[in-house]
């Protein structure tokens, strides 16, 4: 092997400093990453723990009479079109085991409408993802890449 040069010997750890940064940005770009998004889906649980409470209130109040049935129904649906979470736009949706969206807080003239064909960027149909995870598991998110009506997600249970 032959000897390095002096100008060499100066210029190698200053190139090996430069890769081992590169390295550690690359790792803590991807561990920050890591926790926003577990950040986001446990603001995305405690607003859903939130709106189930809420929604609970509805519920005995039509159990007790206080309120009818379809009051109740609306308040909660109206409830839930209204509330956000995380401070970045995040919004809650009601979608029936049919993929049928019933809120749809940031755009109501989906509601009522079956999103079993809506899909994200990727293609991933979001609605049906969503609703195969909660009746298998009752809790999970997706990871959607935005809404597109023309084009897979990756789901967490």
């Amino acid at each position: 092997m032959k000897k390095l040069s002096f100008t060499q010997r100066l210029w190698l750890p200053l190139l090996l400093s430069l890769v081992a940064l590169l390295v550690l940005s690359v790792v803590s770009a991807y561990q920050l990453r890591s926790t926003r998004l577990e950040d986001r889906q446990n603001a995305l649980h405690e607003a859903t723990d939130i709106a189930m409470s809420a929604i609970d209130v509805f519920h005995k109040q039509a159990e007790n009479g206080t309120l009818s049935d379809q009051d109740a129904r609306e308040k909660a649906l109206a409830l839930v079109r209204a509330m956000r979470y995380g401070g970045t736009g995040g919004y809650l949706v009601v979608i029936d085991p049919n993929v049928k969206l019933i809120s749809y807080g940031v755009n109501p003239g989906l509601e009522n409408k079956d999103a079993s064909e809506i899909h994200d960027r990727n293609g991933a149909y979001m609605w049906r993802d969503a609703v195969r995870i909660a009746s298998s598991t009752g809790t999970g998110s997706c990871i959607t890449t935005g809404r597109s009506q023309t084009n897979p997600s990756h789901c967490l249970n």
